[in-house]
């Protein structure tokens, strides 16, 4: 996930590609009728895909809200994936 926020510098652009590629690859309804007539066709919209992505970095968000695990991060990532990371996080909060 440290890798991952290098490339979400642009959350909005980044935000969008994500989108797209899970919605573009996700199983057509017609493949889970066997669960009943109940099964509608799902996209994953932008509010779901930002709260997916706060759950993916909130492990990130607690050790560096701590002194001893944010210098521990620093130490394993480096202090610029580090700065990277709290930005993303800080975009997300920001995001709707």
């Amino acid at each position: 996930m440290a890798v991952v926020a290098w490339s979400f510098r642009d959350v909005d652009r980044r935000a969008q590609w994500l989108m797209n590629l899970i919605n573009h690859n996700l199983a057509p309804p017609e493949d889970y009728a066997f669960e009943g007539s109940g099964i509608e066709k799902w996209t994953l919209q932008r509010t779901g895909l930002i709260d997916l992505l706060r759950a993916l970095f909130s492990d990130f968000r607690d050790k560096l809200a701590q002194e001893d695990s944010s210098r521990e991060m620093e130490h394993r990532y480096g202090q610029k994936a580090c700065v990277a990371i709290r930005q993303l996080i800080e975009r997300l909060d920001k995001s709707v």
